[in-house]
């Protein structure tokens, strides 16, 4: 019996390799140097979630540390691109604390629906939930170890839930997380503060959508960050993160420069394209179109 469904992520390897997530598998499709094309699957458990997002990064020569997140599980493996098997898979296990003493209010899990994952380093993890708590984990200096541990979590101080987020960072200190609630809020904030009421907090908080915000893509170093929503709009800001040279506290600006439609059902995703003489901007829609957007 064949099973179809869809594939809710893709991420690129090089020009002939590619990982896609179908449903609750990941498998590698690659061309072969007859001009075929392969794939491979990789040894996950049956997952209970569809894989909702792929992290990949080079450990050894024609080796890469993949990470996939699935609900509220995430898992790691090794892909080796010679051979074009994967090794094992393992569980990434973020504990939780105990707390003996009652506590007056409802302290937000860090097992939770994961919001998105970012690799900052080959050594270390970021998982953001879906009520706003960042954590970063580490694994030893071997490219072969594939257990993380957590060293650090920081929770935003505004506890929406988020339909999606992004992380921007390579450096835990450094993180600044962008993300999007059910009621159109943007929320930009910071996971690392000079004292420990600077932890999560928000940068700026502006209402962007009339609607879910469905995908958030930002480039500070152009000052260019969009927004897509079930409104069916893309939104096109000009952004500027400013850091402080004696205490490293951060301020964000942020204005509305262009309010677009072009789709005629909700907008699911949005990519920022840097070319060499231009930058480009696509959005996909649920109507199936994918629009191509100039930022002049």
């Amino acid at each position: 019996m064949r099973v179809l469904t869809d594939a809710a992520c893709i991420r690129v390897l090089c020009s002939e390799k590619l990982l896609i997530a179908i449903g609750n598998q990941l498998l590698l499709v690659y061309l072969t140097p007859n001009g075929t094309t392969e794939r491979t699957f990789a040894q996950l458990p049956r997952l209970v979630d569809k894989i909702h997002g792929i992290e990949a990064c080079i450990i050894e020569p024609e080796k890469y540390l993949i990470i996939i997140h699935a609900g509220r599980e995430a898992y790691c493996t090794v892909l080796d691109c010679q051979t074009h098997t994967f090794a094992d898979s393992a569980l990434i296990v973020m504990p939780e604390e105990r707390s003996e003493q009652p506590v007056p209010h409802i302290r937000r899990r860090l097992h939770d629906w994961i919001s998105s994952i970012s690799l900052l380093s080959p050594t270390q993890l970021c998982i953001v939930t879906c009520h706003g708590v960042a954590a970063l984990l580490e694994r030893d200096d071997n490219n072969h170890s594939l257990q993380w541990d957590l060293i650090d979590k920081s929770p935003c101080e505004d506890g929406s839930t988020l339909y999606c987020s992004t992380i921007i960072g390579r450096q835990w200190e450094n993180v600044v997380i962008l993300s999007g609630t059910a009621l159109g809020l943007l929320l930009i904030w910071s996971v690392v503060g000079q004292e420990e009421s600077g932890r999560g907090k928000v940068l700026k908080s502006v209402s962007a959508h009339n609607g879910v915000i469905f995908s958030i893509a930002c480039d500070f170093g152009s000052g260019l960050l969009n927004t897509t929503s079930d409104d069916r709009s893309i939104k096109f800001w000009k952004v500027k993160l400013s850091v402080n040279k004696v205490d490293r506290s951060k301020t964000v600006t942020l204005r509305e420069e262009r309010y677009c439609f072009a789709h005629t059902a909700r907008v699911f995703q949005c990519r920022i394209i840097k070319g060499v003489r231009r930058t480009l901007v696509v959005s996909i829609g649920e109507d199936s179109q994918l629009c191509l957007w100039t930022t002049d």
